[in-house]
């Protein structure tokens, strides 16, 4: 099948960029309930606090992971022991560490070509912008990249616009986008990758063909 336009939109956020999230030692707690009853005080305690249920509280046996920020551990931890919650764990102990973890510099970051760009790590909106703007350099003759706004954080928005002229009648478009959610960051490295791999690679004549 052919397309005469691909349109990608990548809602390129980091989801540590806001620095109201941005507070020490945030942890991850894991509890598992043993009843309803728990179940229902682990959700009225998450509406409290507006916790930030990783895995949430929906069945009996099943563990629980919420996120737990430096402010609010005093605050928690009391009002579980109060519901008789005390079989909790700390599951992460230093989310904001792993989360650096994942965001290392590497010797191909800075990659000079599409090809070479390391898809097979997580990469700051920064490097994600710098790779669109290489697909531009090394394809302009049908690739073009444009804003198309702003996220809740004021960061942009781009869109990479697959076209090479204008046909009659006019052809289907796919729209793909990544990163909707700041957590779903292994989209963002899929999306690129594929179109490494199944379109810019392979677009001659106008047209894109999806090899597999």
């Amino acid at each position: 099948m052919y397309y005469r336009h691909i349109i990608s939109v990548l809602a390129a956020t980091v989801v540590f960029a806001d620095s109201a999230h941005k507070t020490s030692e945030r942890q991850v707690w894991r509890i598992v309930p043993s009843s309803a009853e728990e179940i229902q005080k682990l959700r009225d305690i998450g509406v409290i606090f507006e916790l930030d249920f990783w895995k949430g509280p929906t069945t009996i046996g099943r563990a629980v992971d919420f996120l737990v920020t430096g402010e609010k551990r005093a605050e928690v931890t009391a009002a579980l022991e109060r519901n008789g919650l005390t079989a909790v764990e700390a599951y992460i102990h230093d989310v904001d560490k792993l989360i650096a973890q994942q965001f290392k510099p590497t010797p191909r970051s800075a990659a000079r070509t599409v090809a070479d760009f390391d898809y097979s790590n997580y990469h700051s909106a920064e490097e994600i912008y710098g790779w669109m703007d290489l697909a531009v350099q090394e394809y302009g003759g049908f690739v073009t990249k444009k804003q198309i706004g702003v996220t809740y954080n004021g960061n942009p928005i781009y869109v990479l616009e697959f076209t090479k002229g204008i046909s009659s009648p006019p052809k289907p478009k796919i729209f793909v986008d990544a990163l909707i959610h700041c957590r779903e960051w292994i989209t963002t490295a899929s999306l690129m990758y594929i179109f490494k791999e199944e379109s810019l690679l392979v677009c001659n004549n106008g047209y894109a063909r999806f090899t597999r």
